[in-house]
């Protein structure tokens, strides 16, 4: 992340259309600078864009909560420290003055706010710079822009169903606001015309962004991980597989162990991700290292005893008793991702002495079991699924023999697809291989709203898409904008 001089101080003050309720916001900077001149050249629209990028990074939305909350609310984990506004998020009570959802919302719309005036004022800029960068500075604002409005319907509205016409989603802004004249009062679109937008923004962002910019930078592998990602959420698993498929065809392999992509930020493993580094990251209350790690605040988040049971059911009984028979005992290289205490503490977010881990968004392990599951909803029971699942178990899973020599355990775990009486069976096995792979990477609650399941931890228990796992629009934004229809039951 590039850090703050004038024009991206500039840029992260602007506000979004709720400007006026934003306590924080007493100074109204856009009235005594004009817009079009802190956007006369290519390089202020890179420094503008490094803006959007910092307003993503905040701990309430991309650079923390979207990675951490989706396990608070599901079976993943517990919360166990004291902030109010997270014993309400995992209680599934939260209230249109909480502050969890205040901060998503106000920085999720900040970000569309950055991104908007980028690509609104990319035509403006005539320097020799611009024809080269101007497709790439397009690509990544559209991909930031729409990236926030995804994590938000996701949030905000019901998850993709057949009513999802119907359904509120969240508003759809498409001019920057830079001055107290530019604000808007619209009203919220439907889930499926957000999930439309985000088809097409992440379509074009595929288009205009080269395969590789550098870590925490959007990029054409990552546009179409999202594309992979909302076609699994609207249960177009066709599409999710193709767009899987060509992101598996990039330039990403897994690490060595499960742990290398965690401690080496920036791994072949790595997709896209939120990066964090000493000197720019969500701080010592914010980051994820902070919450999850026993050397952080040492015991806020927890493992629940559901994971731990999924952590043991990962290997079926059949193949454990032909390790034991060879006198071998089997051990999972991702358990050592946990630190073992009084409770169990995840332990894939470590660096909490300079808070910088990145924060996950998508890695090549996810997009293994994504195109797995697809393929087996369209196809049943097929070897490329079954190969594709084994990828990621043999690469966490071990034997060990009587003097402790640890060695591959492929020859015992290896799925064939004679394994599977069903295509059922094979893809539980993938959805069980998914909560243990990619436990509190910001994935279980929405795979249980995908798959209609209950969502429940130690506090609370709701059907998918009840309304209380949908979150209120913020009160102060009710208050502020007329045109905004709060969700049923708040």
């Amino acid at each position: 992340m590039i850090k703050f001089n004038k024009y991206t101080l500039f840029i992260l003050l602007l506000a979004v259309f709720t400007v006026a309720c934003e306590e924080r916001l007493d100074e109204q900077p856009q009235q005594a600078l004009s817009t079009g001149s802190v956007y006369s050249s290519t390089q202020d629209l890179e420094t503008a864009l490094a803006g959007a990028y910092n307003a993503a990074q905040h701990s309430d939305f991309m650079g923390c909560n979207t990675t951490m909350v989706p396990d608070i609310i599901a079976d993943n984990g517990a919360w166990r420290g004291s902030f109010p506004s997270m014993i309400d998020v995992s209680g599934h009570a939260v209230t249109a003055d909480n502050g969890e959802v205040r901060g998503l919302w106000s920085m999720g719309y900040r970000t569309i706010n950055n991104a908007n005036l980028i690509i609104q004022f990319i035509p403006e800029v005539s320097d020799a710079e611009i024809a080269t960068a101007g497709p790439r500075l397009r690509g990544e604002s559209l991909f930031l822009r729409v990236m926030a409005y995804f994590e938000m319907v996701r949030f905000f509205g019901k998850p993709w169903s057949g009513s999802s016409t119907s359904d509120p989603g969240v508003p759809i802004i498409a001019t920057g606001t830079s001055t107290s004249g530019d604000v808007v009062f619209p009203a919220r679109a439907s889930v499926a015309d957000v999930y439309a937008q985000a088809i097409s923004d992440f379509t074009e962002a595929a288009s205009l962004l080269p395969d590789a910019i550098g870590t925490g930078r959007a990029n054409r592998y990552a546009a179409l991980a999202y594309l992979a990602e909302i076609a699994f959420q609207q249960g177009d698993y066709a599409a999710a597989a193709n767009f899987a498929g060509q992101v598996i065809a990039g330039p990403f392999e897994l690490n060595a162990t499960p742990g290398d992509y965690f401690t080496s930020e920036g791994s072949v493993e790595s997709i896209f991700d939120i990066a964090h580094t000493s000197q720019d990251n969500p701080g010592v209350n914010g980051s994820l290292p902070t919450f999850h790690a026993i050397g952080g605040r040492g015991g806020d988040v927890i493992v629940s005893e559901i994971l731990k049971d999924a952590y043991i059911q990962i290997v079926p009984q059949r193949q454990l008793d032909l390790i034991t028979a060879d006198g071998l005992t089997c051990t999972d290289l991702r358990v050592s991702q946990l630190t073992i205490n009084d409770t169990v503490n995840i332990e894939k977010y470590e660096g909490f002495v300079n808070n910088d881990d990145d924060a996950p968004i998508f890695r090549l392990a996810e997009v293994l079991l994504m195109r797995a599951e697809a393929l087996a909803r369209t196809g049943g029971i097929n070897a490329e699924s079954v190969d594709l699942l084994n990828q990621v178990r043999d690469r966490a899973l071990r034997v060990v023999d009587g003097a402790g020599v640890e060695s591959s355990a492929s020859a015992y775990v290896s799925y064939a697809t004679s394994d599977f009486a069903s295509a059922d069976d094979l893809i539980e096995a993938i959805i069980l291989e998914r909560q243990v792979e990619l436990a509190w990477e910001g994935n279980r609650f929405h795979d249980l709203n995908r798959l209609g399941r209950t969502v429940l931890n130690d506090r609370a228990s709701s059907a998918s898409g009840a309304d209380n796992l949908v979150w209120p629009i913020p009160q102060r934004d009710l208050d502020a904008n007329s045109a905004l229809v709060q969700n049923p039951g708040y």
